[in-house]
C-alpha cells in the first residue's frame, strides 16, 4: 500500500508529473502561438517591384485568367515582385521525340493573393509566361 501512495503522490501530487505535464503543455502552446505569429509576419505579400508601364493591364489579365480557372476563388490582390520580364533561353531534351528543342520566352513571376477560409489570405506564385503584350493587347 505504501508504494501506491508513493505513486499517487509522484503522479498527481503537488509538483508531480501531471502538474509538470500541464505546465509544459502550456509552455509549448505559447511557443507555438509565437511561432505562428512569426510565420505570418514573415510571409506578408511582397511589394510591387514591376516598373513596366503596362502593370494595370497585366493585373487585369492575371485576374481574368485566374477567375477563368478558379471561379470560386476571390482574388484580393496581384503583386509583381520582379521589376521586369526575364528572358529564358535554353535547350531542353524531349524524351518522347528523343531530340533537343529550344525554349525562348519571356516570363514574369507574380503573386496572386486569394481569400482563404477564416479570413486568411493565400499567396500563389505564378509564372505569367502568357502575360505578354500580344496576349493582353
Amino acid at each position: 500500500m505504501r508504494h501506491v501512495a508513493h505513486l499517487v503522490q509522484l503522479i498527481g501530487g503537488e509538483g508531480g508529473l501531471a502538474a509538470n505535464a500541464s505546465a509544459l503543455e502550456r509552455e509549448v502552446q505559447a511557443a507555438m502561438g509565437q511561432l505562428a505569429e512569426a510565420i505570418v509576419d514573415d510571409t506578408r505579400a511582397p511589394r510591387n517591384a514591376y516598373v513596366g508601364g503596362d502593370q494595370a493591364e497585366l493585373e487585369a489579365f492575371a485576374r481574368t485568367q485566374w477567375s477563368e480557372h478558379f471561379a470560386k476563388e476571390r482574388v484580393l490582390a496581384v503583386r509583381f515582385p520582379q521589376d521586369a520580364f526575364h528572358r529564358v533561353v535554353a535547350w531542353r531534351w524531349d524524351a518522347a521525340e528523343q531530340e533537343p528543342y529550344k525554349v525562348d520566352h519571356s516570363e514574369l513571376w507574380i503573386r496572386v493573393i486569394v481569400a482563404g477560409a477564416d479570413g486568411e489570405a493565400i499567396l500563389y506564385p505564378w509564372s505569367c509566361g502568357a502575360c505578354t503584350s500580344k496576349a493582353i493587347g
